[in-house]
């Protein structure tokens, strides 16, 4: 369990600094990513999981590899 809320945190810390250094709204880039801003918020508050295809639209937008949304960004 702790490791799965590690990685959440991870994920939701990558996330979030992307939309803060790009000046990005979660709405913009929920759009983007072709999902609600709702689902991005549960996803970023660790109240639901990126699957793959949503991670992978992430890494799109992002230009993070998978290992840093899942991981966090060193």
């Amino acid at each position: 369990m702790a490791l799965i809320l590690h990685y959440i945190i991870n994920i939701m810390l990558s996330i979030a600094e992307f939309i803060r250094k790009q000046g990005m709204t979660q709405a913009a880039f929920a759009k983007q990513m072709g999902i609600s801003e709702a689902m991005l918020s549960l996803c970023l508050h660790g109240k639901r999981r990126f699957g793959l295809n949503t991670a992978l639209k992430a890494k799109k937008i992002t230009g993070m590899g998978l290992d840093e949304i899942y991981r966090g960004a060193k």
